[in-house]
């Protein structure tokens, strides 16, 4: 299991397929602010991203991969930008 979820935190080693992605929803639900280690990432299942997308846990340590650590980062300075509101057609 890639897994490791416990009061103290979450772990996340190896390869996250969609089969635990209900176990970190669950997870989130009851920490939603984390810790998530990272370190030993290798891929996560984009369902398992959207959850961490969603709850925006505290990432104590990232990720090998530098396109999850982009997204992640990324995430950070998309969430004080206010868009304009666009007018619906009439």
């Amino acid at each position: 299991m890639a897994l490791h979820l416990n009061d103290q935190g979450a772990r996340i080693e190896g390869r996250v397929g969609a089969e635990e992605c209900q176990d970190l929803l669950d997870w989130l639900r009851q920490h939603e602010r984390g810790p998530v280690d990272l370190a030993e990432c290798e891929h996560l299942h984009t369902a398992a991203l959207q959850c961490l997308l969603v709850f925006h846990p505290a990432v104590n340590t990232l990720s090998k991969d530098p396109w999850l650590n982009h997204v992640l980062a990324h995430l950070e300075r998309v969430e004080s930008v206010e868009l304009p509101m666009q007018e619906s057609p009439t």
